[in-house]
């Protein structure tokens, strides 16, 4: 790979296009002193990719825009484009040429594209790999750096030659994931310690949540019972009012027919009476009617004149305001014709501008373009002229080249023949060395063939290992999945008694079988539970044991521990007592109740001196008969669970049969769970083991994977090594033809250079004949621009006259308008308000006349009403009649109508009961529907039609028979406890048990989870271990290859002395290779060894180039471009340091920068950079090739 072009437009100095074409070996850029040659240098670094601008000698993105010149405007933006040639394939794209390009904008954006189409800066500097970040530009300051750094900063340019790099981003990549995974663990285990205490809140709810539901399905049972009670009393009571309202309405209906009666003969009378006063009462109406009318029609027509009064006067301040406007409007209209006069003239004088202006620019037009022509030829004329003054200095610079050219073409002619020699005698030494590279090679692919086997069979025994692990894991989680089942049964069975649970552990500590319960041996048939309950007592935890021995130790170990008491039945010193019984059983008795039982025939014993005289009776009547005829120690049971001892004492109460069954459960279970545990702890032991089995697997794989990586990495050196050699050969081979050609073309080169230099010669008289009558044109051409430049001057004036005057006849015109439009809406105005004047003034007249014609009507009304009042007067009133008879008959109806009210308030009393009683039964069920059932307020009007229907329909509840030994009081008591226990347990959380159910799903996920990342974060650390070991082996091998060449190359360029690069321990800094840093000692030759900061300036200058020299043999760079690391340097050791760059070209494409003679003469290539006068970079390449096509040209 090489450099194939370099395009730069806008970027610095180079304003223009400009386009640099290399080659394989040594390109030189000459130039003076600010032409623009490092930026060249900061070009390519810049389209690599560099971010830092002070490597770029500059601030900020707009400066490595062109910034502009007096003659030549500033660049909108800066474009590099770096032309790659790929054939060999170093780079990732399989394509056999790769275009980068970078482009920068005033705005500060930067755009990147790879063969023109847009990607990220990452996606160029994965493209090409460390290359961005290694030697590819090296300045003279950083030549220099490499002696004033630090040891620790000496040690990242080490770093770099070695291409640790890719290790260096691998680790960082890995540090940031293991960062992230510890982030993650802390915040998964922060999750896990967060939830725990809600999964536990979760499991009390959920054990609430179970506890309110029974006492709510009892509360529920009860409130059944009392509501059913309570319907049952209301009920009858609203049946006992409906029959008291039913008898006072049948008594009110009587009552009503001969109060009705009675009311009938008193309206006769009554209406009699009542017409005689109607008559009286009208006449005395209508006169007040007469007197209200009369007053009204007075106050109306008051108000009325005064109505009147208020329009006259109105009206005349209208007709004045009419007339003030008629007035006003005559004027206006005045004024309006008199604007309208005016604007004749005005129109003409804006016309007489107008054609003036237009005529000026005209002038101005034909002056401007005559300007033009004028400017166009003395720059066409000065175009020329600097033209034949560039050729002029053109061909003196390209006759002293030539000279120079001749003098070099005789110096590389000899150096020619010279390398020839050493080119062939390198070539023998290629060819040795290939054939030992091909032969390690050979055995490298054989060892990694052999190291691919063995990781194939370590793969095959990791996925066995691992296999195995799933299959245990597996195992395990079902035997805990078990212990969880069998824990969870044991919890549902309830807690075994404290001395039992601690007999079991301390069986189980001392390795010995567990005990076993006489209960667990029986077997009780159905009928007989609570009577052997009743038997046993105390004793129903009895435990088996083989001897007295085990017996006393079991029971010293129980009191030490203070875990409560038990009873033991130790075999070897059981003495059953006789269980001899009368030939005639007596009445009830069903014999010994041993009898009834099963058991192993080794236990008898046990069960004798527990039951050997318990007798079985029928019942308790009959238990107490056979009590009494027993000798003191005998016991009678029955099978409803009651004991009568002989000496007379009765046990009894309630005893649930499930007891036993209770007891032998947990026995079983209690032996379940020790197997279960013990099953645990044997998978347990098992996925330890598989686990390590895996972990010793993967351990070797890893070591196998270092080894493989070590020899993968000799591998690709072995294989980098004999193709470099290859390569080698090939370009020892190529060079030593291209060096025979030339030592033919410089022959070539010499000639031509010669009939070059008398073409120029010619040439030169030719232009100097132009320049002479080229001058006098430019003298004539002057002086018409003169001229065309004073008649652009006076069209100019003219033009600004005329647009003046244009500009005021046209404000005048337009000011002229705006008053004739206001006077125009000032007419208007004042005509609208005379319109509305006269218009409002007929109003006010219309209403005046109907204001005049009301007064009349009013005031001939008025004078009826007082003939009518007078009329109303002059009248008499008609005599009433004799009232004795009408008393009478208002006195019985009276009486009547109060015996009436009397039983209408008993029927309402009765009826309010009866509503009462409904409504207490309504209130009851809907108390009862809120408390067992729903609630009917809930469903708004629905729900109301709901309580409707129930009460033409009872619910079901209120059908229930009724307990004859249940009070009321003995419900209410009962449901206020129920009440009291749910309060008391307080609110609960219905979903509690679903919500416990997914937090602990959750918190055994977030478990497993952790778990994983433990597991990720142990590979990831190993990952970076391994890492770090790579980045030293190859720090530390490319360390001894540099510090190899370093000293002969530093022996070469110095003609002898010694120098060395030792690697030191930092103090300040950590163990491994960022502890480590590179100090640099060397002896000139007669010199002692001594600092660097003591050397010269010229010999800071060789030890800088023989450092760089030898990274460069150690790890050569497809190109590198070199700016003026050669200025230090005097003739004798340019001379050097010319021989080892040409020595180092055969590897690496050089593109030096540099004002050295004698490094100049090794270029294949020339590019010359000058400075133009409009700030401007201009390039002139010369490539040796081209001369003879130059010169038939």
């Amino acid at each position: 790979m090489h450099v194939r072009q370099l395009h730069l437009q806008g970027f610095k100095t180079f304003a223009s296009r400009t386009s640099f074409t290399f080659g394989q070996g040594i390109t030189a850029i000459v130039g003076p002193n600010g032409s623009g040659k490092s930026n060249l240098a900061d070009a390519l670094r810049w389209v690599l990719g560099e971010q830092s601008y002070s490597l770029l000698r500059s601030r900020r993105t707009e400066d490595v825009i062109f910034s502009g010149s007096s003659s030549r405007p500033p660049a909108g933006m800066a474009e590099v484009t770096l032309v790659l040639d790929n054939q060999d394939g170093a780079l990732s794209l399989d394509l056999p040429e790769v275009e980068i390009t970078r482009r920068a904008y005033r705005s500060g954006e930067n755009e990147y594209f790879l063969n023109r189409r847009r990607v990220r800066r990452q996606d160029i500097e994965e493209v090409l790999g460390g290359l961005s970040a290694s030697y590819v530009v090296i300045h003279q300051g950083l030549v220099d750096e490499a002696l004033s750094l630090r040891p620790r900063e000496r040690r990242l340019l080490l770093e770099e030659a070695a291409e640790v790099r890719r290790y260096h981003e691998r680790r960082q990549k890995a540090l940031e994931r293991l960062q992230e995974t510890a982030a993650n663990m802390t915040r998964l285990s922060d999750l896990r310690n967060e939830l725990l205490p809600r999964l536990r809140a979760l499991e009390r709810q959920s054990q609430q949540a179970r506890q309110r539901a029974e006492l709510e399905a009892s509360l529920q049972e009860a409130l059944r019972a009392w509501y059913r009670l309570l319907w049952e009393e209301v009920s009858a009571a609203l049946e006992r009012a409906g029959q008291e309202e039913r008898e006072a309405r049948e008594r009110l209906a009587l009552l009503r027919v001969s109060a009705e009666e009675a009311a009938r003969q008193v309206a006769a009378l009554r209406q009699a009476v009542q017409e005689i006063r109607q008559k009286e009462e009208e006449r005395r109406r209508e006169e007040d009617e007469v007197r209200r009318r009369m007053e009204a029609w007075r106050e109306q027509l008051a108000r009325s004149l005064g109505e009147r009064e208020a329009l006259e006067r109105h009206r005349q301040e209208l007709r004045e305001e009419t007339d003030r406007l008629r007035r006003e409007l005559a004027t206006q209209e005045e004024r309006w014709r008199l604007l309208a006069q005016a604007g004749s003239a005005r129109k003409k004088r804006l016309l007489e501008a107008q054609a003036g202006l237009q005529k000026g620019q005209a002038l101005h037009r034909q002056a401007e373009a005559d300007l033009r022509s004028a400017q166009q030829e003395v720059q066409r004329l000065q175009e020329e002229e600097r033209l034949l003054a560039a050729r002029r200095q053109e061909r003196e610079r390209r006759l002293e080249h030539l000279q120079a050219r001749e003098e070099v073409l005789a110096r590389a002619e000899e150096e020619e023949r010279r390398l020839l020699e050493k080119v062939a005698e390198e070539k023998r030494r290629v060819e040795e060395e290939k054939g030992r590279a091909a032969g390690e090679q050979a055995r490298r692919e054989e060892a990694w063939a052999a190291l691919c086997a063995r990781r194939e069979a370590l793969l095959a025994e990791v996925a066995g290992r691992r296999e195995d692990l799933q299959k245990r894991e597996a195992a395990l989680e079902a035997a805990r999945l078990r212990l969880a089942e069998l824990r969870a049964r044991q919890e549902a069975l309830g807690e075994e008694d404290e001395a039992v649970s601690f007999l079991e552990e301390w069986a189980r500590r001392q390795g010995r079988p567990p005990f076993s319960s006489l209960l667990e041996r029986l077997t009780v048939p159905p009928g007989l539970r609570r009577a052997l309950a009743a038997a046993l007592g105390v004793h129903a935890r009895s435990l088996l044991t083989q001897g007295w021995e085990e017996a006393r130790q079991a029971l010293r170990a129980l009191t030490e521990a203070g875990a409560g008491r038990a009873t033991f039945l130790p075999q070897d010193e059981l003495r059953p007592p006789p269980t001899a019984l009368p030939e005639t059983p007596p009445l009830g008795c069903e014999g010994l109740l041993l009898d009834h039982l099963t058991c192993p025939r080794q236990d008898r014993p046990a069960l004798a001196c527990l039951l050997g005289r318990v007798l079985l009776a029928r019942d308790l009547e009959a238990a107490r008969r056979i009590a009494r005829g027993l000798p003191a120690g005998w016991l009678v049971v029955t099978r409803q669970g009651e004991a009568v001892s002989a000496e007379g004492v009765l046990v009894g109460g309630s005893l649930r049969e499930e007891d036993l069954e209770r007891r032998k459960e947990r026995r079983r279970l209690a032996r379940s769970l020790a197997e279960a545990e013990a099953q645990v702890a044997g998978e347990e032991r098992g996925r330890s083991e598989a686990r390590e089995r895996l972990e010793a697997a993967q351990a070797a794989l890893v070591v196998l994977s270092a080894e493989m990586e070590e020899a993968r990495l000799r591998r690709e050196e072995g294989a980098r090594h004999l193709l470099d050699l290859t390569q080698a050969w090939e370009r020892l081979e190529e060079e030593a033809g291209r060096r025979s050609r030339r030592l033919e073309e410089w022959l070539q080169a010499r000639r031509q250079i010669e009939e070059e230099r008398k073409g120029l010669l010619a040439v030169s008289q030719e232009e100097e004949n132009r320049a002479l009558a080229l001058r006098q044109e430019l003298e004539q051409a002057r002086r018409r621009e003169q001229q065309a430049r004073e008649a652009y001057r006076r069209a100019y004036n003219f033009l600004e006259e005329a647009r003046l005057n244009e500009a005021v006849a046209r404000k005048e015109e337009e000011s002229q308008r705006a008053l004739e439009e206001m006077a125009r809406q000032t007419v208007e105005r004042l005509r609208r308000q005379v319109e509305d004047g006269e218009r409002r003034l007929g109003e006010v007249e219309r209403r005046l006349e109907a204001q005049s014609a009301r007064i009349s009507s009013w005031q001939a009304e008025q004078a009826r009403l007082e003939q009518e009042m007078a009329r109303l007067a002059g009248g008499t009133p008609a005599p009433l009649p004799s009232l004795e008879e009408l008393e009478e008959r208002e006195a019985e109806e009276a009486r009547l109508r109060q015996e009436l009210l009397e039983w209408e308030a008993a029927a309402g009393r009765a009826a309010l009961a009866v509503q009462r009683w409904q409504d207490a039964r309504r209130e009851l069920l809907q108390r009862a529907l809120g408390e067992i059932g729903p609630e009917a307020s809930a469903y708004g009007p629905a729900g109301q039609a709901l309580l409707n229907a129930l009460l033409a329909n009872p619910p079901e509840w209120t059908r229930l028979p009724l307990d004859p030994h249940l009070s009321k009081e003995e419900l209410e008591r009962r449901v206020a406890h129920l009440r009291e226990e749910v309060r008391r347990l307080g609110p609960v959380n219905p979903l509690a048990e679903e919500e416990y159910r997914q937090a602990q799903e959750r918190y055994d996920f977030l478990g497993q989870q952790l778990q994983d990342l433990h597991d990720a974060a142990r590979s990831l650390e190993q990952v970076i271990a391994e890492l770090d070991q790579a980045m030293e082996q190859r720090f530390r091998e490319t360390f001894e290859a540099v510090q190899r060449e370093f000293q002969a190359y530093f022996t070469r360029l110095f003609g002898g002395g010694s120098a060395a690069l030792r690697l030191v321990r930092l103090e300040e800094e950590d163990g491994g290779l960022g502890g480590l840093g590179v100090e640099i000692v060397a002896r000139p030759p007669g010199k002692r060894a001594h600092s660097l900061a003591l050397l010269s300036g010229g010999e800071r200058a060789l030890t800088s180039a023989a450092l760089l020299f030898a990274i460069l043999k150690v790890n050569p760079r497809p190109f590198c471009l070199l700016d003026e690391v050669d200025a230090m340097l005097d003739e004798a050791n340019v001379g050097r340091f010319r021989e080892c760059l040409l020595e180092l070209a055969s590897r690496t494409q050089f593109i030096v920068i540099t004002h050295n003679r004698g490094t100049i003469e090794v270029a294949d290539l020339l590019y010359g950079v000058s400075m133009a006068d409009d700030g401007t970079s201009r390039v002139l390449s010369l490539r040796l090739e081209d001369l003879a096509p130059a010169r038939e040209r």
